[in-house]
């Protein structure tokens, strides 16, 4: 019985062999594994396809918290000749970013990093500072990179994250800002056509923290809201919007 069963696997085992021969082309599933380079090349594309601009932040373990109005905080990799290389430019808020950076599949060291010591308006005020001490040092450290649902996700070696989504040079004023941009005014907002205004606010809510939402039009595909110039800047990027316009009268808090 034993002899029959090894006969079998034997038989088996060559008809397999005879269906998988021939001249076909591999399948998706038979491709032969990437090179080392070819992984770096591509982790290091991925890096360089865009700019990047921090929306969030906090520990792996933990809920993220929103980057406070008024900062910004953005990342450019920018390849080099050497396969998973090259320089990191970004901005700090007004202050300027420099590092060169050395990608190994997931992993991403960042090295001699530098960042100018300019006084921001933000240092005037403890909350961003504290955002600011929280950020540089995650960047110091940084351990790890991921690109989950188009976004940016880089971790530091304590557990520290920061989320970046796309960001397009010259979509957002970047700081500094002055002291009008924290005022909170009163916008009107009009839609495209085609969009879904219950969809855009919920939206717009979650990503801009200090958006408030005053009333809607949906027969118009109008919105009335309250929110700082520095947001209503980056909103002004926003595909779903034609137009933002002050209101007759500004609302305070």
């Amino acid at each position: 019985m034993k002899a029959q069963r090894n006969l079998l696997f034997a038989l088996t085992g060559i008809l397999l062999l005879g269906c998988n021969s021939g001249n076909q082309a591999p399948s998706s599933e038979q491709a032969l594994p990437a090179t080392e380079a070819d992984k770096q090349t591509n982790s290091s594309s991925v890096l360089s396809s865009s700019a990047w601009e921090l929306v969030a932040l906090g520990l792996e373990q933990n809920e993220k918290q929103h980057v406070l109005t008024g900062s910004q905080y953005t990342l450019e990799f920018k390849e080099s000749n050497q396969v998973g290389a090259g320089e990191l430019t970004g901005k700090i808020n007004c202050n300027q970013l420099f590092s060169s950076y050395q990608v190994e599949e997931n992993r991403l060291l960042l090295k001699t990093a530098g960042i100018t010591e300019m006084g921001c308006i933000t240092m005037n005020y403890p909350e961003y500072n504290q955002q600011e001490n929280f950020i540089t040092q995650a960047l110091y450290s940084t351990q790890s990179y991921q690109i989950k649902d188009t976004q940016l996700i880089i971790t530091a070696s304590d557990s520290s994250q920061l989320i970046f989504n796309p960001f397009f040079q010259g979509c957002a004023d970047p700081a500094p800002v002055s002291e009008k941009d924290y005022t909170q005014q009163s916008y009107t907002i009009r839609l495209r056509p085609n969009s879904n205004p219950e969809g855009f606010i919920e939206y717009a809510s979650t990503l801009y923290n200090d958006l408030s939402i005053l009333s809607q039009n949906n027969e118009q595909n109008q919105i009335t809201a309250n929110s700082s110039d520095q947001t209503l800047r980056k909103l002004q990027c926003e595909p779903d919007i034609i137009s933002i316009q002050h209101s007759n009268s500004a609302t305070e808090d």
